[in-house]
């Protein structure tokens, strides 16, 4: 009997010796709260909804590869971006048959030989469906302006009066 008592005694001392053990564990922690968020890697675009061109005399138009003398800025912003995102930007929609680089005008009443280009800040131009214009890391908001205007689609026929009109989509992919 003397035997079974000591095993019980050391199994409840071994329990309570485990049991100060983690009390003292506890007593040198701390706890943690661990947040996060998981951002979809896109920036907010805003990008003008109309962008007017304006008036002008078929004298001074010129083809898409010479920068215009008349021309549109316009600002692709985007905001709300992680820290170090950089894009590329490029312009999409229908060209014209025979300039192909450029918007085809697709007015009511069209004005003859005549389409949209755009060009970089630099006034290099930027070809419809084929370009894109590059940012480098960004954090968080950063603009491209860019520049818009009528040309004429070929040198070797005369632009005739009438409507200009397209439309087009600014695409921006993350790099």
């Amino acid at each position: 009997m003397k035997l079974k008592n000591t095993a019980f005694l050391l199994a409840v001392g071994s329990s309570m010796l485990s049991s100060i053990a983690v009390s003292a564990a506890d007593n040198n922690s701390q706890g943690v709260s661990i947040t996060g968020q998981i951002h979809g890697g896109k920036c907010d675009v805003v990008v003008p909804a109309t962008l007017e061109l304006g008036e002008i005399t078929p004298e001074v138009m010129t083809t898409s590869d010479v920068t215009p003398t008349k021309f549109q800025v316009f600002t692709i912003g985007l905001s709300n971006c992680l820290q170090g995102t950089s894009a590329a930007i490029s312009i999409l929609g229908t060209t014209d048959s025979i300039d192909t680089s450029i918007l085809k005008n697709d007015a009511a009443s069209p004005a003859g030989n005549v389409g949209i280009a755009f060009w970089d800040i630099q006034k290099k131009q930027i070809k419809v469906n084929q370009d894109l214009v590059t940012t480098g890391a960004f954090d968080n908001t950063t603009s491209i302006n860019l520049l818009s205007g009528m040309v004429k689609v070929s040198n070797s026929t005369t632009v005739t009066p009438g409507n200009v009109s397209s439309s087009a989509q600014i695409k921006v992919d993350y790099l």
